[in-house]
């Protein structure tokens, strides 16, 4: 196996037997061993393969927003839903079956798959008060009557 230089940044690519600076689709850039891997590896630091560079990362890139997922150890833009639901959660740059509920308070919205500050199912739900000049309308309520205001002297 041919060891590639760190300087310039190349990888063996056993396919060609060279030295390239891109490892070719399906391949990914091991930057501890200088080969390029058709999986990324999980010894002695987790790897997750980066389609958008062909590179092993330790975290998933920002630029395309991507997110570890370890199922299939990649970098995805949509956490998976199978064999159990995943919410991709922008702090840890992961896919979690659990929203971190710590300082950011993030909640797990099953239709975008992301972890999300706001509660979606306090969203949906949510009354929307409507006033007119004599009733206030409540979504299906009955019609109560407006407060009176008067005048004290």
């Amino acid at each position: 196996m041919t060891i590639c230089p760190q300087i310039p940044n190349l990888f063996a690519d056993n396919s060609s037997s060279n030295c390239v600076i891109n490892c070719p689709g399906g391949s990914y850039a091991d930057n501890k061993t200088r080969v390029c891997v058709s999986n990324c590896p999980s010894t002695p630091t987790q790897t997750f393969a980066d389609d958008s560079t062909n590179l092993c990362v330790q975290v998933c890139p920002t630029q395309p927003d991507y997110f570890s997922e370890n199922i299939t150890w990649t970098c995805t833009a949509v956490c998976p839903i199978s064999p159990d639901d995943m919410y991709a959660d922008y702090a840890s740059r992961k896919c979690v079956y659990d929203c971190p509920s710590d300082d950011n308070n993030t909640f797990a919205d099953s239709q975008s798959r992301l972890c999300v500050t706001s509660n979606p199912c306090f969203i949906q739900n949510a009354l929307t008060l409507r006033f007119s000049p004599s009733t206030i309308i409540l979504p299906n309520a009955a019609k109560l009557p407006a407060p009176q205001a008067s005048l004290i002297d």
